[in-house]
């Protein structure tokens, strides 16, 4: 086999990784493809060998450094991916920088995370989107210094704004992303307004037939949880129904429902608490029913939903919208059933 037809070898598993390197001990390549393979099946100390093994034939490479970097860090190895970090930056220190930053993030090594951002800032000011800004402030965000996250993210959606990024709908993070992780930083230090301003504009950003879970209900169930938190509950109650119907991951059931069991685990005597978490499982019911969810999670949402309502209605038993609520939900769901019912009738028929 010549030279060319040896280093056009691609293999796609370790077994023929195994052939390439016997066919030419020196070909870095296939340690790397063979390290890609480990690393698919969650071998990732085996991975970090055969990246190892192509770095010594290889070691002006920094696509393998950053192989490596990935299997260290799923192994808990964030020293050993650190010292990788540092040959990247030795290589191209931009991209290092941008890398090692993440990985000091993750490491709960704030300062550290920050320390690199801004060597990037100070080295690049004019050649930088939004990107730097958006994650050096996430980083101020997860340290709790919300005044300097809410600078960083206001320049990010400056820069965002000039260089067209929220009109790309690949480009990642972009001025919605800002805007909502300023809304967080604002209801953090306990500017409500803001958040709900900041929240807001992200809803009026994102197209209507969007149903990313980051993108479209994610700010919903954001402003949920603030106009919660002022004790706006009809403002709170449509968001969080508006997030639930537009997101098809039963996660966002979950967060919802923390949120609302929360409230009324701080306030167990509120009805207000308990009509919101009722109007959730409402919600949940009627969508689970339509979408067709799991039947019995279905009548699950409805058997919560009811013990909501009578504990809320004790707690106020002249509230209106208390007395109609489950008389409204029966009335809904009998709707609903005869809707199902009369949609697999149609499908037998053809």
């Amino acid at each position: 086999m010549d030279d060319v037809s040896k280093k056009d070898i691609l293999p796609q598993n370790s077994a023929d990784g195994k052939v390439a390197i016997r066919l030419d001990p020196d070909l870095a390549r296939a340690y790397k493809k063979r390290a890609e393979a480990y690393q698919n099946i969650g071998k990732y100390d085996l991975s970090i060998a055969e990246y190892t093994e192509a770095i010594k034939l290889d070691p002006d490479n920094e696509d393998l450094y950053y192989g490596r970097t990935f299997s260290y860090k799923r192994t808990g190895d964030h020293k050993s991916a650190l010292a990788d970090h540092n040959e990247i930056i030795r290589l191209n220190p931009m991209n290092g920088y941008y890398a090692r930053a993440d990985a000091y993030n993750d490491m709960g090594d704030y300062d550290s995370a920050i320390a690199d951002y801004t060597t990037i800032i100070e080295r690049c000011h004019d050649n930088i989107g939004l990107d730097v800004y958006y994650y050096r402030g996430n980083v101020y965000l997860n340290k709790g210094e919300y005044d300097l996250a809410i600078a960083d993210f206001t320049e990010a959606i400056r820069r965002g704004s000039i260089d067209g990024s929220d009109d790309d709908d690949c480009a990642w993070p972009d001025v919605k992303s800002a805007y909502l992780k300023r809304a967080i930083a604002y209801k953090n230090k306990g500017d409500y307004d803001q958040a709900i301003a900041d929240s807001t504009e992200v809803i009026k950003r994102c197209p209507e037939d969007t149903k990313s879970y980051n993108v479209y209900t994610e700010p919903y169930h954001f402003r949920a949880g603030v106009y919660l938190k002022i004790g706006d509950v009809e403002l709170a109650v449509a968001d969080y129904v508006r997030a639930i119907m537009c997101d098809d991951d039963p996660a966002r059931y979950t967060s919802i429902l923390a949120d609302c069991t929360e409230a009324i685990n701080i306030a167990p005597n509120d009805a207000v608490a308990y009509r919101v978490r009722g109007d959730v499982h409402a919600t949940a019911c009627l969508r689970g029913g339509y979408f067709l969810i799991n039947y019995s999670d279905y009548n699950r949402f409805y058997d919560l939903a009811v013990a909501d309502y009578t504990e809320a209605l004790r707690l106020d038993p002249d509230n209106n919208y208390l007395k109609e609520a489950i008389p409204k939900l029966n009335s809904n769901k009998i709707i609903m059933e005869e809707d199902i019912a009369t949609l697999y009738t149609e499908e037998g028929e053809e």
